[in-house]
């Protein structure tokens, strides 16, 4: 595997904050649709041993949901970003670049 492939794979982990290993969800429950808390184990038992409480929070949308909810969040600044670039597009259709977003930012 190569070392971007791990890289990447990390980043969907719990790491141990105290010895770098995985660490590992041992219980959860969900407070709020946009909350939850729980209790994280590392995966180093006998070399480490840690236990400790987490919590995981949904902040705002970067993209909304189609479908419709009680759940109300905040676009992310990311998203009112887009959401401002899409309305300066220009709607002449004889512009080749009509309806087009950018693909990377400029700085």
């Amino acid at each position: 595997m190569a070392d971007s492939d791990k890289n990447s794979n990390q980043r969907n982990q719990s790491v141990c904050p105290f010895c770098g290993s995985k660490a590992r969800i041992r219980s959860s429950s969900r407070i709020t649709a946009l909350y939850a808390e729980g209790v994280v184990e590392c995966s180093n038992i006998i070399e480490c041993g840690w236990r400790g409480w987490f919590a995981t929070e949904i902040l705002s949308s970067i993209t909304p949901s189609l479908r419709p909810s009680t759940v109300s969040l905040p676009l992310s600044p990311y998203a009112i970003k887009r959401q401002e670039k899409a309305k300066q597009l220009t709607k002449n259709p004889f512009d080749p670049n009509r309806d087009q977003m950018p693909l990377f930012e400029s700085h």
